[in-house]
């Protein structure tokens, strides 16, 4: 049986934050206000934080994003910047930072999160205020299976499919 990761709830996320170490709190706190996935988030560099607008070239598909992080999101990684090596903002591994959120949710007691439920719940969220279709576009899905995939947890989609079947 294939287990898909979930969404996050906003309430599991300040839950979990507590559990992380700073570096991690704010790569997760970049990829849930902009749903980037955890290798474009590490792929950032210090240079591109003159603003709030981040331009981002996806790592997985080569498609070019441009998101926005809220302005104390800014100022918090602008100083954490002045404590990093390099050119890179976080310089640290996905399979570590994958790590430390998993072992956090299960440490909660929650069950199929990992650094990619951010990135469903951003979705999530901006379908609840734009709409699938803007969702798909926003997210560079190609398929609207896809964006349903990331918006609506199957238990969910089973459920609203029978009320609607029941009407």
């Amino acid at each position: 049986m294939n287990i898909r990761t979930k969404r996050i709830t906003r309430e599991q996320y300040a839950m979990l934050r507590r559990r992380l170490v700073r570096r991690d709190q704010l790569i997760c706190d970049i990829m849930l206000q902009t749903g980037y996935r955890i290798s474009d988030v590490l792929s950032l560099q210090k240079s591109q934080l003159k603003s709030c607008r981040l331009d981002v070239v996806e790592q997985k598909t080569g498609k070019r994003r441009v998101t926005h992080i809220a302005s104390r999101t800014l100022e918090q990684l602008r100083k954490y910047a002045t404590h990093e090596r390099g050119p890179l903002l976080f310089d640290v591994a996905p399979s570590t930072v994958y790590r430390h959120i998993t072992q956090a949710a299960k440490s909660l007691g929650y069950k199929n999160i990992s650094a990619h439920s951010f990135r469903k719940l951003y979705a999530w969220e901006y379908c609840q205020r734009y709409g699938l279709a803007a969702t798909q576009k926003e997210m560079l899905h190609e398929n609207i299976e896809t964006t349903i995939l990331y918006v609506y947890d199957i238990n969910e989609l089973t459920m609203e499919i029978g009320e609607e079947v029941e009407k």
